[in-house]
């Protein structure tokens, strides 16, 4: 790519993230006041995608952001993935919208799987094991109190019902407290026990089965040339430059010079006079370059 099509590529980028108020702006740290905390996560995020990558992880990108936002990005997140790159992606709590723009659907309890398929068809497959919202609600917010194991506004299918009837009936006997509802790790087991016999097989074969590669592919794939965008020298120099813009706010700061200057008078002070040609002087020298050390690691 051309220098101007770089420039072209990134500025694209910032007006698809929204961050055109801020293009000009310093991401900012400890000692300069930069962006905002959601503007920070977009411009990570644009950091990502402005090399067009085939496979992009993503963690928590809509975590801090208003809805607005998080649909615009999960929307650019979706375009991408249309285009025929991988998005992968991990998040909490998306509203109704966000949840039907994605493809697939993983959902995981206690590090088990729960449910692996295709989004529009996580709720009829719950409803299929007997596990129904009793109030409407975001589909994303139901499988979440599910996968925590949180029954509440959830119809408890009837196997789950025979358990706790027979486990209180077991405490009865005992004079034990009787639980209404069924606890989180007898849902855990259950939602785990009806994945792996009616999901996990059929998404294993479809995963094992070869895909056609074509012979471009294969070409491109097998071949030992790689072409990169720039050369040794044009990476060495911006990276250099960009790490002189990174850290000039810190060790160019006037902190840092004030700190560096106080000390070199105060250590000018202690060989003041000092006079290494008589043995009282190499003496003197010799016996504050101890302190002199220390007070440096300070």
């Amino acid at each position: 790519m051309t220098r101007e099509q770089k420039k072209e590529r990134a500025m694209d980028i910032i007006y698809e993230l929204g961050l055109e108020r801020c293009q000009d702006t310093m991401i900012g740290g400890s000692f300069v006041r930069g962006v905002s905390g959601g503007e920070r996560k977009r411009v990570c995020i644009g950091n990502e995608i402005i090399i067009n990558p085939s496979l992009l992880f993503l963690d928590e990108p809509t975590s801090g952001l208003d809805s607005t936002t998080a649909l615009r990005i999960v929307q650019l997140l979706h375009d991408i993935a249309e285009t025929g790159k991988t998005v992968i992606t991990t998040i909490h709590q998306p509203s109704s919208r966000l949840f039907h723009k994605f493809d697939k659907l993983i959902l995981l309890g206690r590090g088990s799987l729960l449910y692996f398929g295709k989004t529009a068809e996580a709720m009829p497959y719950f409803s299929s094991i007997g596990c129904n919202p009793l109030i409407a609600m975001n589909p994303a917010e139901f499988l979440l109190d599910l996968a925590n194991g949180n029954t509440n506004d959830v119809s408890v299918p009837s196997e789950l019902d025979d358990k706790v009837h027979m486990e209180n009936q077991n405490l009865q006997d005992t004079n034990s407290k009787i639980n209404l509802r069924p606890s989180a790790q007898d849902v855990h087991e259950y939602l785990v026990d009806a994945y792996e016999h009616r999901v996990a097989y059929k998404e294993k074969k479809k995963l094992l089965a070869p895909l056609p590669i074509s012979d471009d592919m294969k070409a491109t794939i097998t071949s030992s040339k790689r072409e990169w965008g720039t050369n040794w020298c044009q990476q060495y120099s911006i990276l250099f430059c960009r790490g002189l813009k990174e850290r000039r706010h810190d060790y160019l700061s006037w902190m840092r010079i004030t700190q560096v200057i106080a000390t070199s008078i105060i250590l000018g002070l202690l060989w003041w006079h000092s006079d290494p040609t008589t043995p009282k002087g190499l003496q003197d020298q010799a016996s504050k370059q101890v302190p002199c050390v220390s007070f440096l690691a300070c």
